[in-house]
């Protein structure tokens, strides 16, 4: 498992997790998330309520979970969000995947939110 905090700042959400950015290039810009499956995840999961949100990812099965994700090709396709049956692409950017430090290329990932904040 892997927990990732995500904040949204003016009305962009970034994976907030500034040792990740590249020291050569720094910029918070880096770390911004404009891939529309991914973004429809963090709103739906935040409600457009929350403007930080910590995100467990298992690699394993757990009940409850709020997203199911599973591997198709070099994406990842939505089939579970907040207990919906979903069916939508989501492509995680490389800062994404160098977080997932447990597992960064899974088969399935398990999503359930771990802290919010408005």
């Amino acid at each position: 498992m892997n927990t990732l905090p995500f904040i949204n700042t003016n009305g962009l959400w970034k994976l907030d997790m500034p040792a990740l950015m590249d020291p050569i290039m720094p910029s918070t810009n880096q770390l911004i998330l404009i891939e529309a499956g991914i973004v429809t995840i963090l709103d739906t999961l935040s409600a457009n309520l929350f403007t930080s949100l910590t995100l467990e990812f298992h690699y394993q099965p757990i009940h409850p979970y709020d997203a199911l994700l599973i591997k198709e090709g070099v994406r990842y396709k939505c089939v579970s969000l907040m207990k919906k049956d979903r069916d939508f692409l989501v492509w995680f950017p490389p800062h994404v995947y160098k977080a997932m430090t447990d597992n960064p290329n899974p088969d399935r990932i398990y999503m359930r939110i771990g802290n919010v904040m408005v």
